[in-house]
């Protein structure tokens, strides 16, 4: 044989192999069950009816899946439970909706009605059911097989029944529905809400409690303020801020996934003696989330009385975790709006130091601001202010001291009522203030000795001018 015809022979030879790998892969991946073409196959779009029942004449739906077996139970009054699980709350609306879909069943398509071929179907291995009982005591049960190639349609016949048929996907997908999909994900939001109570436990330990303020209530360390702290520091205003921020943590209370409804050991969740808890007081309720262990996802926890673990946002317990009470504490021993104030007068050591605030604007008053009677400029004077109402308190505490205090500083306000605040001595490194309400505060004696200093200058400059 010529080169030439070698050649001819071998590329015939290629394209007959290549058409039968190509006949074989279109077998393999395009394949399925032939369906009949006989006058009785309805290929049709119309569906088939299969079952035509009211939902209210519905008692009870069996769904079986590859993992769980359950019953959504109807009663007389309309209300639908899955009596497998008591313990759990589900979605009423959810369980309706599900119960309801089962009261009719049609087939998209008849496959065929010769039965010795369901094997071919997956309808041999009877895994996957579902079970429809009317009131009426008739009971029809449906058998479903494999999906349709590359479709998430089902095979299904009903038990007994004659032909082989087509489910359609909406059908086949709340069968295979899990019962966690019929509860509740969203626990709480506080969107619009008022919140009345928040508090943050660690084991037994409270270690933030707030309040909303009231009316007529004015905390003498901030002005303006939105929270009352119960803890730590109780009666000081809270930093609205670093309150509102931590509050924002906790705006949506949701779960990412079911995890344990019957933990036999809390501990291994992290949810012990020594979890967090967070508690919130609404118009609508209280509410109590508490918090274990970090989880890759994000963090074990669980809502109000029940025992059930979640997985949830790991946010919440960052927001928590570690937390500093006194870092949600507006620490000013006393603080006041200089416009509010007639005159700030310091007593230290048999020295006085007297601030005086005029009336009218700086520009119609020149002389609105004095020192010890000597005119300061508004400047001066406003920085100084600033650091007799900038002292800043570390504790709050029955703190003992002894004799008589060092320093008095007097708040007297426009309106005519005044503050005093006595300062004693106390230890190497702290001062006591004590308020005119009898609260004690320890201030670091650094603080004061820059504010003497001050003072000093200033009475020795209003005094040269």
């Amino acid at each position: 044989m010529t080169a030439k015809g070698k050649l001819i022979r071998n590329s015939v030879i290629a394209v007959a192999a290549l058409g039968i790998l190509a006949g074989g892969y279109y077998f393999a991946v395009k394949w399925q069950p032939a369906e009949e073409t006989s006058d009785t196959t309805a290929s049709t779009s119309s569906s088939i009816e299969l079952l035509n029942a009211k939902t209210d004449e519905v008692r009870s739906v069996k769904i079986q899946n590859l993992d769980q077996t359950y019953t959504l139970l109807q009663d007389d009054e309309g209300n639908v439970s899955i009596p497998e699980i008591p313990d759990i709350e589900f979605e009423q609306m959810s369980l309706k909706s599900a119960l309801s879909g089962f009261s009719s069943i049609s087939a998209e398509k008849e496959i065929t009605t010769d039965m010795q071929r369901v094997a071919e179907f997956g309808l041999n291995r009877r895994d996957v059911s579902f079970t429809v009982t009317l009131k009426d005591g008739t009971v029809r049960q449906f058998i479903v097989g494999d999906s349709l190639p590359g479709e998430t349609t089902y095979y299904f016949m009903e038990d007994g029944g004659s032909s082989v048929y087509t489910l359609p996907s909406y059908k086949a997908s709340s069968l295979f529905k899990s019962t966690n999909e019929y509860r509740n994900t969203n626990l709480l939001s506080l969107e619009g809400a008022t919140i009345s109570h928040f508090s943050v436990s660690h084991g037994s330990e409270k270690l933030l409690a707030i309040r909303p303020v009231e009316e007529g209530e004015n905390p003498q360390n901030t002005f303006g303020a939105s929270w009352i702290l119960e803890t730590p520091c109780p009666g000081e205003g809270a930093s609205e801020d670093r309150i509102g921020k931590l509050i924002e943590n906790f705006q949506s209370i949701s779960i990412l996934e079911f995890v344990d409804d019957h933990p036999a050991d809390l501990n291994t969740y992290g949810l012990g003696s020594d979890a967090y808890t967070v508690s919130f007081t609404t118009e609508e309720g209280s509410y109590t989330l508490r918090l274990g262990k970090a989880a890759e996802d994000g963090v074990y926890m669980q809502w109000n009385d029940g025992i059930s673990v979640y997985l949830g946002d790991a946010a919440y317990l960052s927001a928590v975790s570690g937390m500093d009470p006194m870092l949600y504490v507006e620490k000013f021993v006393h603080i006041a709006n200089i416009e509010d104030m007639a005159a700030v007068t310091i007593t230290k050591d048999g020295n006085t130091y007297t601030m005086e605030i005029g009336d009218g604007e700086e520009e119609e008053n020149p002389d609105k601001y004095k020192i010890n009677g000597a005119v300061t400029k508004a400047d001066d004077f406003k920085k100084i202010y600033q650091q007799v109402i900038g002292i800043m308190f570390v504790e709050q505490g029955n703190f003992v001291v002894q004799g008589e205090p060092f320093m008095t500083v007097t708040y007297q306000f426009k309106d005519g009522h005044s503050d005093t605040m006595k300062y004693y001595e106390y230890d190497e490194r702290y001062y006591v203030a004590e308020r005119s309400t009898g609260t004690r505060l320890t201030v670091l004696k650094t603080t004061l000795n820059e504010l003497f200093g001050t003072l000093s200058a200033a009475a020795g400059t209003s005094s040269a001018e």
